[in-house]
């Protein structure tokens, strides 16, 4: 034991009621102690938490901790990642009321866990001749009873939202009671489904419900009655005709015709190179509005190389300005900020020097989706979903050639919890996640069948894995936001404005009554230019699986290369 010889001085504070000043001491062993402890994160990683943004509640967890001693006083951070692959770094001193929420959260889930068990446990007690659903909502997959036949299948929530709002009440829940007797006289064929899945059809059946609905809503305007749907806002099905992908199409489409004013030949390491560089620098803010505003000088996303010191300016003004009134805009998207203003400043300077190197990796990858993400994932502030979302894009503007298999997609957080929900714990913890996929994939068919309903494809396209995946996230939001939940996740919001503009042909002010946007770059046209610009138009009433193509889109579509 070493004895301390003499106390040392840590500093002087001040006692209010008499003035006097006091002594305020400390020994080295102590001192070297609470250093330590101002080293150690008070939360640990993977802890979980959930922070309100203005359009809801979202998900995320500690990934790892820093101190930031660039400041007089060193600043404790949390490096927190979203449910759906995005990142932002949270100060010490806010994480409690997040990690709170979260546990709250957590208890409600448990004790309706337990609740359900319990109803489950219940109702097996009472001997029944017939086959009939319970009242409860369980994910748990029936075990396999002699014979390898199901003894049971999951049952529904028969006051899920969904079902009354597509059906209407009456029948609606007469589907429900019949569906089990549907499924037991008309197995899917196994290379539909394996057997030991067959308990989980009911909820298979849910979620091409859902898909169907958020389909027909796109496709022919519908109104819908699930009123879970009505409250909040679901992705489409199809990440291509989301809002925030169709302006990085837009914007594509002017690269390529600024390409071939160079007269140059346009070979595939070229332009995947290109599409690479913006891609990579709006998915690291991935908010539209941030790069069409009037005060963004480059007019849009900067090209790979032209990284200019005036985009910079207006990024730190935008800066500048949310930090005088919190109120205001962000530059980066609202839902969660991905990186800091000075790290998406840093990784734009050195863009033109990262991204040569990396595309030339991915243009060796092939058509390899798999190793095209791990290669994506070497850019800075690129996380493995990030990378996913980056080797979507470049799929979608054709730089990885026109037949890529569809093998392979990346599941973030939000679309594996959408995959437990479908499968239950057992299923989901005893097989592999993309087989999941795969058979969720190959089972559309089936499982409307057992509803006489048939899904309409947008544009003639299959659903792909990548479809899945994306859906996958919105099925999990839904059944948190039917359950009850989830009440404040991120409410429906209208962006219809942003289409009011002129027609991008003959500049003429449009109305909703006379216009036609295409799906994919939202190109807003007038009716008489329609067809001088369109290369295909739905009509909603006749043609389910009809899209609106502009030329320049079909252009993209069907791209191909000097080389």
């Amino acid at each position: 034991m070493t004895v301390l010889s003499k106390p040392i001085e840590i500093g002087i504070a001040t006692d209010d009621d008499d003035d006097e000043e006091v002594m305020i001491v400390s020994s080295p062993r102590k001192s070297k102690r609470l250093e330590h402890q101002s080293k150690q994160p008070k939360y640990k990683t993977g802890t979980a938490i959930q922070k309100l943004f203005p359009q809801g509640w979202f998900e995320g967890y500690v990934e790892s901790f820093w101190i930031d001693d660039e400041y007089e006083d060193d600043v404790r951070l949390y490096r927190i990642e979203y449910e759906d692959g995005d990142a932002e770094d949270i100060e010490e001193g806010d994480m409690p009321p997040l990690v709170q929420f979260a546990e709250k959260d957590m208890k409600r889930q448990t004790l309706r866990q337990l609740q359900r068990k319990t109803t489950v446990k219940r109702a097996a007690r009472k001997p029944t001749t017939t086959t009939t659903t319970t009242t409860t909502t369980t994910h748990r997959p029936a075990k396999k009873a002699r014979g390898g036949t199901a003894k049971g299948l999951q049952t529904l929530n028969p006051d899920s939202g969904l079902w009354t709002g597509i059906f209407g009440q009456d029948k609606g829940a007469l589907l429900q009671e019949s569906l089990v007797e549907k499924i037991h006289a008309n197995p899917p064929p196994p290379k539909t489904l394996p057997q030991p899945l067959h308990a989980c059809i009911p909820l298979m059946v849910e979620f091409w419900l859902l898909l169907w609905e958020r389909q027909m809503i796109f496709l022919e305007g519908k109104q819908t009655n699930v009123r879970v749907m009505q409250k909040h806002h679901f992705c489409n099905n199809h990440r291509e005709i989301d809002r925030g992908t169709a302006y990085l199409r837009s914007q594509i489409m002017t690269l390529k015709q600024e390409l071939q004013q160079q007269e140059k030949p346009l070979t595939r390491a070229i332009w995947l190179e290109q599409v690479l560089g913006m891609a990579y620098i709006y998915r690291l803010v991935n908010k539209q509005e941030s790069f069409e505003s009037d005060r963004n000088p480059t007019g849009g996303i900067p090209r790979l190389g032209e990284w200019t010191k005036e985009h910079e300016d207006y990024c730190r003004e935008i800066q500048a300005e949310r930090r005088r009134d919190n109120s205001l805009p962000s530059f980066m998207t609202r839902a969660h900020q991905a990186i800091s203003y000075d790290e998406y400043i840093q990784l734009g300077q050195k863009c033109a020097k990262t991204i040569p190197p990396i595309a030339k990796q991915v243009h060796a990858a092939g058509s390899n989706l798999r190793k095209i993400c791990n290669v994506l994932q070497k850019l800075g502030g690129v996380s493995s979903f990030r990378g996913w979302q980056l080797a979507c894009d470049l799929e979608e503007a054709r730089c990885l050639g026109p037949d890529v298999p569809d093998d392979f997609t990346l599941l973030g957080p939000g679309a594996r919890n959408g995959l437990r929900d479908v499968f239950g714990d057992d299923v989901y913890n005893s097989h592999n996640l993309l087989d999941l996929c795969r058979h969720l994939q190959s089972s559309m068919t089936y499982c409307l069948q057992l509803v006489d309903l048939e899904f309409p494809h947008w544009g003639g396209r299959p659903v792909t894995l990548k479809v899945i995946e994306h859906a996958l996230c919105e099925f999990n939001k839904f059944q948190r936001s039917d359950a009850g939940g989830f009440d404040s996740f991120r409410h429906r919001h209208s962006r219809a404005s942003m289409d009011d503009k002129p027609c991008g042909e003959c500049q003429e002010e449009t109305t909703a009554e006379n216009r036609a946007r295409c799906d994919t770059c939202f190109l807003i046209v007038c009716q008489q230019c329609q067809k001088d610009q369109f290369h295909s138009i739905r009509s909603a009433e006749e043609d389910r699986h009809g899209r609106n193509c502009c030329l320049a889109c079909h252009e993209i579509d069907e791209l191909t290369f000097d080389d």
